[in-house]
C-alpha cells in the first residue's frame, strides 16, 4: 500500500479541511468513471492520498475494536468545566497545523475516557489534514521490541529499522505519520531498564525527526511519568506538547 505524505506546500497552498478536498476528488473520479487519466498531476497525487487516508482509518478502526471505533468528541461525556476545557483544547489542536508535529499527552487516573478523547482526536485530524496516526499499545509495543532482540542493556542503533517495522502496516517513509501508543506504562512499579531504553530510543528517534508522538499515561503528573518511564523519554514527549490533565471520576463502572 502506498501512502503519500502532507507536504507543508500543500498544506500552505489549500485552506479547506481534507475531508471537503477529498469529497472533491471523489466527484471528479466518479465523473471520470473512476479513472484517473486526464488528471492533473496534483490531483492525481491527492486521489492517491484520499484512497490511503480512507484505508489507514478502516485499519485504525478495526484495530481499535468496536468500543473505540465510533468514539468522537460529540459523543464524550462531559459533565464537569474541568473535561470540557480539555474536549475543546483537543478541538482547537486538531484544526491547527501543530496536530501534524506536536505530541499530545494525556494523563490522569485510569478509566477517565482519555483513549476515547485520542479516538475523537485521530477522526477529527484524519478529516481535516488526511493523517491517520499509528497505534498501538504499550504491552504490544514492548513485545515488539523483545521480538526483535534487542539485548538488555545495550542501545537500540537502527532506530530506522525499529520505527519503519513497528509503522508497516499503515506509513512509509515519505508519511506524515503519527504514533499513537497507549499507556506506555506497567500496571505498577516502573519500566524495566531494557523496556525504558526501548522506549526512550523510539521517542528519541522521532523527536529529532519532528515526528509526532501521541500517548496516554495512568498517571497523576510528570513526576510519577519520569520516576516510572525515565526523566529523558518524559522530557522528549511534553517538549512542545499539547499536555492537559484528565483528573476526574472513572467511567467505568458495574452494571446494575
Amino acid at each position: 500500500m502506498e501512502v503519500l505524505s502532507v507536504s507543508s506546500g500543500d498544506e500552505q497552498e489549500h485552506t479547506e479541511p481534507f475531508y471537503k478536498r477529498a469529497w472533491e476528488s471523489d466527484e471528479r473520479l466518479r465523473a471520470n468513471q473512476g479513472s484517473t487519466r486526464g488528471l492533473s498531476e496534483a490531483e492525481h497525487h491527492f486521489a492517491k492520498r484520499v484512497t490511503a487516508m480512507h484505508s489507514n482509518w478502516g485499519a485504525l478502526k478495526k484495530i481499535r475494536g468496536p468500543r473505540y471505533e465510533a468514539c468522537r468528541f460529540a459523543n464524550y461525556e462531559i459533565g464537569s468545566e474541568d473535561q470540557k476545557k480539555v474536549v475543546d483544547r483537543l478541538r482547537d489542536f486538531a484544526a491547527s497545523k501543530d496536530a501534524l508535529n506536536r505530541n499530545v499527552v494525556l494523563v490522569g487516573p485510569t478509566g477517565t475516557g482519555k483513549d476515547h478523547l485520542l479516538m475523537a482526536l485521530a477522526h477529527e485530524v484524519a478529516n481535516q489534514h488526511g493523517a491517520v496516526p499509528l497505534w498501538v499499545n504499550g504491552c504490544e509495543f514492548y513485545s515488539y521490541l523483545q521480538r526483535e532482540s534487542f539485548e538488555p542493556g545495550t542501545r537500540i542503533h537502527d532506530e530506522e529499522r525499529v520505527l519503519t517495522s513497528v509503522s508497516a502496516s499503515y506509513f512509509n517513509e515519505r508519511t506524515t505519520s503519527i504514533l499513537w501508543i497507549s499507556d506506555p506504562l506497567p500496571p505498577s512499579g516502573v519500566l524495566s531498564e531494557f523496556k525504558q531504553q526501548g522506549l526512550f530510543s523510539v521517542v528519541d528517534f522521532r523527536y529529532s525527526r519532528l515526528l509526532p508522538v501521541w500517548t496516554t499515561m495512568n498517571v497523576a503528573n510528570a513526576s510519577e511519568a519520569e520516576t516510572r518511564i525515565g526523566t529523558q523519554t518524559v522530557d522528549r514527549l511534553q517538549d512542545g506538547a499539547l499536555v492537559l490533565v484528565c483528573d476526574w471520576d472513572s467511567y467505568r463502572k458495574p452494571k446494575d
